[in-house]
């Protein structure tokens, strides 16, 4: 019995080693998060989502979430499972403004940046650190913006500073340089979500892309994507005011690459 009881306390933490340790993109845990702040500080609304220590594909280990209200601002930690209250400072600041949706997500961030020099700065300083930060600009237009941050643990002076527009339209017209270097299928944003979601995918070449939702059953309900694009990071808006209420499936299918996730609706 003790050796049972001995073998279930080794795979618990084992399972907890797992869930603590896996990188996670910045809106993966926001549903989580606004849940918490809601019991929290109902009026308490986002103002920053940071870490000080992104992986090259965008995700980390744990994200910070700031909101801001009339009493002060608020700090929750997350992990790829979890959201806790980390603090809160009384101080109100003059100027930040809460961050507008929908916006893109880190590792669509970091795609762009690694474009616009980040890869280069990595190949040139093998110990290295990213930072990255989302938050609302105010100029020149207020829209959602991450401010990815390179530095060299050798020399802290050797350091790149990128800004990336965040502002998500409706169109799935890839930005300009914005070029993916793998195949990859992002977590819709929001989920669960009410009637509207964001869905970002990337394509490496130009090649014909289908990306389709599909009901538990396994019957096409929408078909979101279906003709040849180039090469790029792209986003849509998949609007489920017609479905009702449940779990769905999002595919995307271009060249040899398939892969399928799952999004919630809730009305």
């Amino acid at each position: 019995m003790k050796k049972i009881a001995i073998s279930i306390l080794i795979l618990i933490i084992l399972i907890q080693n797992i869930l603590f340790s896996q990188s996670f993109t910045a809106s993966h845990n926001k549903a989580i998060a606004d849940s918490l702040m809601l019991q929290i500080n109902p009026d308490a609304q986002l103002l920053v989502i940071k870490s000080d220590s992104v992986f090259s594909d965008g995700t980390a280990l744990s994200w910070f979430y700031q909101y801001m209200s009339l009493y002060g601002n608020y700090f929750l930690h997350t992990t790829f499972a979890s959201a806790a209250y980390d603090s809160m400072n009384e101080k109100i600041l003059d100027g930040p403004m809460i961050i507008t949706e929908p916006w893109i997500d880190s590792d669509s961030a970091l795609a762009i940046a690694e474009k616009q020099g980040g890869e280069e700065f990595r190949n040139n300083h093998p110990s290295y650190k990213i930072r990255a930060m989302l938050g609302q600009a105010l100029i020149p237009s207020s829209v959602p913006e991450w401010h990815i941050y390179y530095v060299s643990l050798i020399n802290p002076d050797d350091e790149l500073f990128i800004n990336v527009d965040a502002n998500l339209s409706n169109i799935d017209v890839p930005p300009t340089g914005n070029i993916a270097r793998q195949y990859t299928l992002s977590q819709n944003y929001p989920n669960p979500f009410n009637q509207t979601t964001i869905i970002n995918y990337s394509i490496v070449t130009t090649t014909d892309v289908s990306l389709k939702v599909y009901d538990i059953a396994g019957n096409e309900v929408a078909m979101l994507v279906n003709s040849k694009q180039p090469g790029g990071v792209y986003r849509v808006r998949f609007d489920g005011c017609g479905l009702a209420s449940g779990i769905y499936l999002y595919q995307l299918r271009a060249v040899n690459f398939e892969m399928t996730k799952k999004l919630i609706l809730q009305k």
